[in-house]
């Protein structure tokens, strides 16, 4: 396994808190270039928020809308490799997860949605979703009922 990274940053709504937790984030993105491996976590005031995990070029993203929410993760309708590819993901814990290919994204592109995320509290609508929760929301940043 190679170099791990793991980010945890947490965007509050009051200035000048929140331009120093963007930046940090931005900051600790860029870090993640030398990272075989990297878990990142944005959340805003304890939720909503959204994880990455991310293996060299490819990552998935989960959507936590609240404590205890089945959330929501991402599905790439572009996705052109084999159907059955897996990808492992390893955990700032030590956790191997896999996933497949299918539900990953290229890295830039989830690096560009947890910085979206980071800065307009809302997913971006450019990435696919599932509702795992199963509550019968569309989006993530459709209204729901916790």
């Amino acid at each position: 396994m190679g170099p791990h990274r793991a980010i945890r940053v947490t965007i509050p709504s009051a200035e000048p808190e929140r331009s120093r937790s963007l930046k940090q984030l931005a900051d600790g993105l860029t870090s993640l270039a030398d990272a075989e491996y990297a878990e990142v976590w944005v959340d805003h005031d304890a939720f909503p928020s959204m994880c990455a995990l991310i293996h060299g070029d490819r990552g998935w993203l989960m959507c936590l809308r609240y404590d205890g929410d089945g959330g929501f993760s991402s599905r790439n309708p572009a996705y052109d490799g084999k159907p059955d590819a897996m990808i492992d993901y390893c955990l700032s814990n030590g956790q191997r997860d896999v996933y497949p290919a299918a539900w990953t994204y290229p890295t830039p592109n989830v690096l560009d949605a947890l910085t979206a995320f980071a800065r307009d509290r809302r997913v971006p609508e450019w990435i696919s979703w599932l509702n795992d929760s199963g509550d019968g929301a569309l989006s993530p940043n459709d209204p729901w009922s916790s």
